[in-house]
């Protein structure tokens, strides 16, 4: 059997805490996690639920990641 490799050419993070890694390192260090009550879409069932929602971020483009203002 033929071993494989992996090659790793980049890094870059969306999440709840920040998007890309120096936002996501400043939210790790100052404590901050990201959850909080549900705002992008009406959820009367699960108000009182924190969430990781990721906010300002749009669908890739072109292989590029684009937020919004």
């Amino acid at each position: 059997m033929r071993r494989r490799s992996t090659v790793v050419t980049g890094l870059g993070i969306v999440s709840a805490a920040g998007h890309g890694v120096d936002a996501v390192w400043r939210s790790i260090g100052s404590g901050t996690s990201g959850l909080k009550p549900l705002t992008l879409f009406p959820s009367f069932r699960y108000r009182a639920v924190p969430v990781g929602q990721v906010e300002g971020f749009t669908r890739p483009m072109n292989g590029m990641f684009h937020t919004r203002g």
